[in-house]
């Protein structure tokens, strides 16, 4: 405690900034296989946050810590997979031939993939209802799937 002009008050204790934590991180790939599993299997509409949360240990709750909403988990989704995409093949400065030639390599990639295949599939059939959170995602060609 210190005696300030207005009476006593508890010290502040200074901490320093919390970081991000590994341990966060490797939950968050932990929630992202996890819906990648349930949308894969269920679709976007069927699958719940509390099958997803089901999966990883948590509550909705808990899974809501990590990610806002339903919404936001299925871009994480999108964005890890096309993410991943862009990795294995290269394919973000290839050009021509060069370009074709990825997409066929991603193609096989992808197929090797479990649910991967059925998850882009039941995605844009979902995402033909102009109300889907992912019908940006197919119209605008930003999801790197090639695997249907």
């Amino acid at each position: 405690m210190k005696e300030t002009a207005g009476g006593i008050q508890p010290e502040t204790v200074r901490r320093g900034r919390r970081g991000t934590y590994a341990k966060t991180e490797a939950r968050r790939q932990e929630i992202l296989k996890a819906a990648f599993d349930v949308f894969s299997s269920s679709g976007y509409r069927s699958g719940s946050l509390k099958d997803v949360a089901d999966k990883v240990g948590l509550t909705q709750a808990g899974l809501l810590h990590h990610f806002p909403s339903k919404e936001a988990l299925l871009e994480a989704v999108l964005t890890f997979r096309d993410d991943e995409s862009a990795i294995y093949t290269g394919a973000l400065d290839a050009k021509g031939a060069d370009l074709l030639h990825a997409m066929v390599d991603l193609t096989r990639h992808n197929t090797t993939i479990p649910g991967l295949v059925a998850l882009y599939c039941v995605l844009s059939a979902e995402a033909t209802d102009p109300e889907h959170p992912a019908t940006s995602t197919f119209l605008n060609g930003t999801s790197g799937y090639a695997a249907c």
